[in-house]
């Protein structure tokens, strides 16, 4: 069994990098690991799930760097600038998964199959640094701008190659990741301000 889900991660790997999310399908893992469809329902119940495990393996160095709170207590500010840009870091164009992350950018069917084992661990980090930028905040405040963060990370992501399309005269460039990470940052600190 180990070595039969080990085979279909490995397919599953090269697939999904290789033709992309949508393109790829359970038939084409499964063939490529030499393995039944059955035995991808088994191990992971379905393609989005597959894909989940997949990312999670990969993203998992990524997340052992993933800023946190407790490795600067006393400056949250900075703290929420460096996961911005951690999140960003992940979709530069010699990432490996970018592409892939890109596709999905957290949404449709991928997204409940990505929520325990990519999104909990960054919502997690990202709930101690706001919770540390204002620690009188009711846990609604605090879990709704995290959601807000997230999502504003996510589209962000999705939506940077088609800024110059949108607004030519757009002051932040295309590829000018820092300015974003920035502009998404300052707007999280205004949000979580006391007076807020």
């Amino acid at each position: 069994r180990a070595d039969t889900r080990g085979r279909l991660l490995e397919a599953a790997r090269d697939i999904f990098y290789s033709n992309g999310y949508q393109r790829a399908t359970i038939q084409m893992i499964a063939s490529q690991a030499e393995a039944n469809i059955a035995a991808v329902n088994y191990h992971f119940g379905d393609k989005a799930s597959l894909l989940a495990v997949v990312l999670a393996e990969d993203l998992a160095h990524s997340h052992a760097s993933m800023p946190r709170i407790s490795q600067s207590p006393d400056e949250p500010e900075e703290k929420l600038r460096e996961f911005v840009m951690w999140f960003f870091t992940r979709f530069e164009a010699d990432s490996k998964v970018a592409p892939l992350l890109r596709e999905v950018s957290y949404g449709g069917d991928i997204l409940e199959a990505m929520l325990h084992t990519v999104v909990r661990p960054e919502a997690e980090a990202l709930t101690g640094i706001l919770q540390a930028l204002d620690p009188d905040a009711g846990l609604g405040k605090i879990q709704s701008n995290v959601i807000c963060a997230l999502t504003m990370l996510s589209h962000t992501v999705r939506y940077i190659p088609l800024v110059g399309s949108m607004f030519s005269d757009c002051r932040i460039a295309d590829n000018d990741m820092s300015a974003w990470a920035e502009h998404i940052a300052e707007l999280c600190i205004r949000r979580m301000s006391p007076a807020l």
